[in-house]
């Protein structure tokens, strides 16, 4: 999997965070580093097909979704 993430809040931090699931939020399965942006971040991982929960660690509340697998 490659995500491509383009961040383009000029001097706000954010980060994308995948997690097995939003109960398991001790460790990521797969995060970019938290930078401010405006900045382009490549992440490549392995997962199975399945579905996975996503989030910005910085804003938790608001940032989040789901990341399907096929």
């Amino acid at each position: 999997i490659t995500v491509e993430f383009d961040h383009r809040d000029a001097g706000v931090a954010h980060n994308f965070a995948v997690y097995l699931s939003p109960d398991d939020l001790d460790s990521p399965v797969a995060a970019t580093e938290i930078e401010s942006g405006p900045v382009t971040q490549t992440l490549r991982f392995t997962l199975p097909p399945g579905e996975y929960f996503y989030q910005c660690d910085v804003h938790p509340a608001t940032m989040t979704g789901t990341l399907l697998v096929r």
